[in-house]
């Protein structure tokens, strides 16, 4: 694996076009294996795609053919933003369409309020959230989600699961 500096990167996007390089991204450090077209980005690690931000303290992300991301794994402080939602965990892992956190993960969302759980496996496609945990879950709502959950829920006492929660 070879491993470049910062000034190493910059002329290395210098000289090549930006879709060398399949998302936006920053590092401390990044390190890239072409003959398995992938990126180890460690140390403060930013990867920016189609408005969704990972950040962790390392990121790996496998692409096709050096321009289409296929799989971002991130471990350690994660963090993934898609709008207002922020999704924090020990580690996560995506092939792009399906994103699965697991460690320690609470979800945020302006709108929705505050989750904990062990595990979330989120379509990004459909915006639904399977949200598991060994323990019960915790949910702490805001008002506005309250009253939503509420007006869905109102006269349905077999506790219908409603997945798609913004």
């Amino acid at each position: 694996m070879n491993r470049f500096s910062l000034i190493e990167i910059t002329l290395f996007f210098t000289f090549f076009t930006p879709s060398a390089f399949p998302m936006g991204t920053s590092a401390d450090e990044i390190s890239i294996d072409p003959k398995t077209n992938t990126y180890t980005l460690s140390g403060n690690a930013i990867a920016k795609d189609d408005g969704k931000v990972f950040k962790a303290n390392t990121i790996i992300i496998k692409s096709e053919n050096s321009k289409k991301t296929t799989r971002i794994t991130a471990n350690g402080n994660v963090s993934y933003q898609e709008g207002g939602t922020v999704i924090v965990s020990d580690l996560c892992k995506s092939d792009m369409s399906l994103i699965i956190f697991s460690g320690n993960v609470v979800i945020r969302n302006p709108k929705l309020g505050t989750i904990h759980a062990d595990k979330i496996e989120y379509n990004i496609k459909t915006k639904n959230m399977d949200i598991t945990s060994n323990k019960k879950v915790r949910l702490k709502f805001g008002k506005e989600a309250e009253n939503n959950f509420n007006k869905r829920n109102k006269g349905d006492s077999r506790g219908k699961q409603h997945n798609k929660i913004f």
